[in-house]
């Protein structure tokens, strides 16, 4: 938001004209000094009652810093809250539309074990807890749930048929639909 600050001058007929201040110049003390800036869509003129160009220039100051720091008057509307099994079904359309059929088989296995171990219903109520109770499910299972590369350069996993279970293709499910990010 830019304030800026002019002075008014009134001509010998009666008609108003706004200038600019020229900081080097002294005006006399009856110099009237004006503020124009715009707010809630509309272009603002305000009158200030200051003596000198200095308290003219501290007062434009002060306004722009009170319309920066400002709260916006128009309420927005409550953000939309996002079912998992939607999130999960959009999440999965895209990874199908962009990666090799395997991956989303991975995906979809992935996604769906989480599901059996977080009943919750909305992706705004998943936190680090349902992530811990995931990988501790998996480990149980006889899964090694990891997100590093042993040192083969293959992913960490049991001699199992399935691929690895990774949760960090949970944390990209949960950003993708943020609307926090």
């Amino acid at each position: 938001m830019r304030v800026s600050l002019w002075i008014r001058e009134t001509a010998a007929n009666g008609k108003r004209r706004y200038v600019k201040p020229n900081r080097k110049k002294n005006y006399p003390e009856d110099t009237v000094y004006c503020l124009r800036y715009a707010a809630e869509g509309k272009r603002r003129w305000d009158t200030l009652c200051v003596i000198s160009l200095t308290s003219a220039l501290a007062a434009r100051a002060t306004k722009e810093a009170a319309l920066l720091s400002a709260t916006p008057a128009v309420a927005s509307a409550p953000p939309k809250r996002i079912n998992v099994n939607d999130a999960m079904a959009t999440y999965l359309s895209t990874v199908g539309a962009t990666r090799a059929h395997k991956t989303w088989l991975a995906y979809n296995l992935i996604l769906n074990e989480f599901r059996k171990t977080c009943a919750k219903e909305y992706l705004d109520q998943i936190d680090k807890s349902d992530l811990t109770a995931f990988v501790v499910a998996q480990k149980k299972e006889g899964q090694d749930v990891g997100c590093d590369k042993g040192g083969s350069g293959t992913p960490r996993r049991k001699a199992i048929a399935e691929p690895p279970v990774k949760w960090p293709d949970i944390v990209s499910l949960i950003l993708a639909h943020d609307p926090r990010s």
